[in-house]
């Protein structure tokens, strides 16, 4: 091929090794899979038909080295796939390595252009004395399979795939030419792979039949515009090549999927293309239209495939006949071709005339005799393929533009929102409304588009496991739920190398040796789980292992003699903030050095990672069975939720994804404001210590000093995470939460250190979005310890703390106390009485451009006494009504209750049994009994109430 070919397939090989890339990621989670399930014949299936691909496409290409590899590997399959050869660990050790392998050779035909980075034939060796049935040795594996292979011959390695593969000959030129078919016959081939495979396993192919589906018809739509072309531009070898490859593509999958028909009708067809391609032919116009005619009854095949689930009862013979006539004739290159040099040697029109020779021996009778063996599900009958209309490709580029340009629409929503809200006209609020529901269904659309299964990016774990298992001499399993939850693309890539590091020290530091996990009374075989799921409006992914748990007093040991943590802070620390420690850089508890771990680096780089795109991590020990290491990571990071604050007249947007509460406290001393310890601000919250930064300070706003900020009357504290602790930013005045889009800065403000970006309001100013974390390093409150959150700030702490959980704290209309968990909540409102509008069960009231159902606490929960009801209408007269916002699926609803009194931690010990329908337990807070709400059940008893959740169902309402 020559190097103006080369560049003309620039774009085919780029696309050739993407797909090649895809394609083996998925071939080494079937393989373990396999290894686990021998048996599993859909995945076997799969794994065949992924390096058949990539085996035909090399064909094309001309990467002989990595064809010869692949062809190999394929024999192995195929002998798998007829029942030949067992799935044992030797084969799926050797199947792995071809993987690595043919990765290095496309990453060589990335850099390189070629696939020349080695000599592989002792692996080819070892594939093909598999393949024959030979045993390789455990010592020497190598040595003894290129010997065992060698005395195996060719001969017999090819006969064991002949069903499935036939050598190529080779063409004009020397190039790889396809072997003819003859008309398909009741072959034995396709009754043993058929055999291999049960009648129930059908069904598993209907997906990889659906996309071949898709793909070819989209293939030959190419292939029409391509022949057009070709007709006016006859030397334009980038199209031939393009025509030709698709053509072979679908020939090829027809052998893997078992379309016999189309196979042999494709083949024809693939040996006149030939013929073009090596210059033997000209592309005349009685070509064309048999080319052409071609392609129409492909579409014809493929239309029965998919309506009726075989290839019908068309006679195609005399088609094939005419291809095979036209690859067969003595054609030449026009007169202005004639005399190039390029006419092909006698030889190699004699080998072609051969080879279009031995296809037209077939017969039509015999075509329409043959049945499939394995046909797609029956469909209803429709006149027109429709799987191709179903699914299209964009270009990446075109989605980023889409929702950039759906970010500008929000923010012209959110000033059409705030100009609206200053007039009372109910035509133009009603348009409004219906304005902002069309942008934010607009919106969640094309961040759909956006979305990817998170199992893409957890295809590669599967082999990581089972390699780390090898390496260490462990048993350990990698269980995966959740695998198509969906994360934005952008943020894809950004947890791959936090988790594939969090999975290799579950199996490096967690699982035990299966002799120890026996003595401890655990199955010899260890599991990780690796989990995903919606939660909150974030993706929450946890990797959890059975193994022998964190050693906390190993690690506080290791923390003071590497100097992370002096001695006497670790003595006051509990057993979570000494978990917490294996966060901080240069921290390992490893005695040596090795390929995997012990060099202090990693589960710092992971935290930094996942906190750059607004996730945070949460580690749970659980001493003698395990860990679990969870990550909460922000669906995108285009439009985020944020919350206003205003600071000496400047309006500021913080990320609502650091934000834990909001505080309002009186000022002066007294243990109710602020006060000073060595010069550092702290203000006491339930007990705590929590380190202040002034906003106006740390922005240059006011340059008085902290001493006498801390002296006014009252502030408004806006309690934040960050990475190391919990800090409380003293703002003017808070104003309300929204959505923001996120807009980069220039070069002086970056520079600055301390915003994240700038978003624009509903009335068109202009916010500066707050970096927490860098304000926070920047005001000197956040050292670079260990994460001492909550931890020797109170005398007498124990580990007691690990098992609290965070609780809200509330008085019901019926007079009673009750809790709900802080993590199940969105956020807290007030809303003006007048503002609340009555509706079935419920209540509804705008909010945010929208329509909130509202339901009191106390109608979801079973009468305790007959007085509740009197306390409701009694406080009816109160002009704020203070609800609890909570998500139920993708909406909002409004949980009433009398009134919001505290945040409190809770042991998790000390919960007690429940006390009525619709309480999760109980627990004593200041001598008082408290319920604690189950959420999923009140939203559960609100539909069953009548209430319906879903936003649109108050579209209607006029407020």
């Amino acid at each position: 091929m020559s190097e103006e070919d080369d560049d003309g397939l620039q774009e085919v090989i780029e696309e050739f090794v993407a797909e090649s890339y895809e394609g083996l990621d998925q071939i080494d989670n079937d393989l373990v899979v396999l290894e686990a399930d021998p048996a599993a014949a859909e995945v076997l299936a799969r794994v065949f038909r992924a390096l058949h691909t990539i085996k035909g496409t090399c064909s094309f290409l001309e990467f002989s080295l990595l064809e010869s590899l692949s062809h190999s590997a394929e024999t192995l399959l195929s002998r798998m796939r007829d029942g030949s050869i067992v799935a044992d660990a030797t084969v799926i050790s050797t199947l792995l390595e071809v993987s690595d392998v043919i990765r290095g050779m496309l990453e060589h035909i990335e850099t390189q252009g070629n696939d020349r980075c080695g000599d592989y034939s002792n692996l080819e060796a070892r594939l093909n004395a598999l393949a024959a049935g030979q045993t390789l040795p455990t010592g020497g594996a190598q040595e003894g399979a290129a010997s065992a292979a060698e005395e195996v011959g060719a001969e017999s390695v090819a006969g064991a795939t002949e069903s499935i593969v036939r050598a190529g000959d080779t063409g004009p030129g020397g190039e790889l030419e396809p072997a003819p078919v003859a008309q398909p016959a009741a072959a034995e081939s396709t009754d043993e792979v058929a055999s291999a495979v049960d009648d129930d396993d059908d069904d598993g192919f209907g997906e990889i039949i659906k996309e071949f589906l898709a793909e070819s018809f989209e293939g030959l739509e190419q292939v029409d515009q391509d022949l057009v072309v070709l007709e006016s531009a006859p030397a334009n070898r980038e199209v031939l090549d393009r025509i030709f490859r698709t053509i072979h593509t679908i020939k090829g999958t027809c052998s893997f999927l078992e379309f016999p028909k189309l196979e042999w009708l494709s083949h024809a067809g693939e040996n006149l293309l030939s013929r073009l391609r090596d210059g033997t032919l000209f592309a005349s116009k009685e070509n064309i239209q048999a080319l052409l005619e071609l392609a129409d009854a492909q579409r014809e095949i493929l239309a029965s495939i998919e309506s009726v689930g075989s290839e019908g009862l068309g006679e195609y013979g005399t088609l094939a006949d005419r291809l095979n006539d036209l690859a067969e004739a003595e054609g030449s290159a026009p007169s202005s071709q004639a005399g190039s040099g390029n006419e092909p040697a006698p030889a190699a029109l004699a080998a072609a005339k051969a080879t279009a020779g031995a296809t037209q021996t077939s017969t039509t009778s015999t075509a329409a005799a043959q049945a499939p063996k394995r046909t797609a599900a029956p469909r209803s009958a429709s006149p027109e393929p429709q799987i191709a209309e179903s699914t299209v490709r964009v270009d990446v580029k075109l989605l980023d533009q889409l929702m950039n340009l759906v970010g500008e629409l929000v923010l012209a929503r959110n000033r059409v929102l705030e100009f609206g809200s200053v007039h009372d006209n109910r035509s133009y609020n009603t348009t409004v409304q219906q304005l902002s529901h069309i942008t934010s269904e607009l919106q969640a659309g094309v961040m759909k588009t956006r979305m990817q299964p998170i199992g893409d990016v957890w295809k590669k774990f599967p082999r990581l496991v089972r390699d780390l298992t090898r390496a260490f001499g462990k048993d350990a399993k990698l269980e995966m739920v959740g695998a198509e939850t969906e994360l934005d693309r952008s943020l894809l890539q950004a947890v791959r190398d936090p988790l594939t590091h969090v999975i290799r020290n579950a199996v490096d530091h967690g699982i035990e040796m299966p002799a120890d996990r026996v003595a401890a009374g655990k199955p010899e075989q260890g599991t990780v789980m690796l989990k995903a799921y919606h939660q909150g409006g974030q993706v929450i992914i946890e990797v959890e292992d059975d193994g022998a748990g964190m050693n906390v007093a190993r690690v506080r040991q290791r923390a003071v003699e590497r100097g992370l943590v002096p001695a006497d802070v670790a003595e006051l620390m509990g057993d979570r903030e000494v978990a917490n420690l294996i966060f901080l850089p240069g921290f390992s508890t490893a005695e040596k050095v090795t390929a995997v771990s012990g060099r202090g680096v990693g589960m710092d780089v992971v935290k930094t990672n996942i906190e750059k795109v607004g996730g945070s991590i949460d580690f749970q020990n659980r001493p003698g069975n395990g860990t679990t290491m969870r990550f909460r990571i922000p669906l995108t990071l285009a439009i985020v939720p944020a919350l206003f604050v205003w600071a000496q007249g400047e309006l500021y947007a913080i990320p609502q994804t650091t934000l834990l509460e909001l505080v309002r406290t009186r000022g002066g001393g007294g243990g109710e404001g602020i006060e000073f310890i060595h010069g550092t601000p702290v203000f006491r919250l339930r007990g705590r210590l929590l380190p202040v930064v002034f906003l106006n300070r740390e922005l240059e706003l006011d340059m008085r000093s902290a001493e006498e900020v801390a002296g006014e009357s009252q502030f408004n504290i806006v309690v934040l995470r960050t990475e190391k602790q919990d800090i409380g930013l003293v703002v003017d005045e808070i104003q309300n939460t929204g959505e923001i889009v996120v807009k980069p800065l220039g070069a002086t403000l970056e520079a600055l250190g301390v915003f994240a970006g700038a978003t624009i309001t509903g009335s068109g100013q202009v916010a500066l979005i707050l970096d927490v974390a860098r304000l926070a390093e920047r005001a000197g409150v956040v050292s670079d310890g260990p994460d001492l959150r909550g931890s020797a700030n109170v005398p007498g702490r124990t580990a007691e703390s690990d098992t609290r959980e965070d609780m809200l704290l509330l008085r019901g209309t019926d007079a009673g106390r009750m809790a709900l968990p802080l993590a199940r909540l969105e956020r807290l409102e007030e809303f003006n009485r007048a503002d609340v509008q009555r509706t079935g069960p419920g209540a509804v009231v705008k909010y945010r451009g929208g329509v909130l159902p509202l339901i009191s606490i106390s109608d979801l929960l079973e009468e305790r006494r007959g007085a509740a009801r009197e306390t409701e209408e009694s406080g009816s007269e109160q002009v704020g009504v203070q609800a609890v916002i909570c998500t139920s699926g993708d909406h909002e609803i409004g949980l009433v209750t009398e009134r919001v009194l505290d945040i409190v931690q809770v042991p998790s010990s000390s919960i007690a049994g429940a006390t009525r329908v619709g309480v999760h337990g109980t627990v004593v807070i200041n001598e008082a009994i408290v319920e604690i709400l189950d959420v999923d059940l009140l939203l559960s008893r609100a539909r069953d109430l009548g209430l319906d959740l879903t936003e649109s169902s108050y579209r209607s309402q006029s407020l």
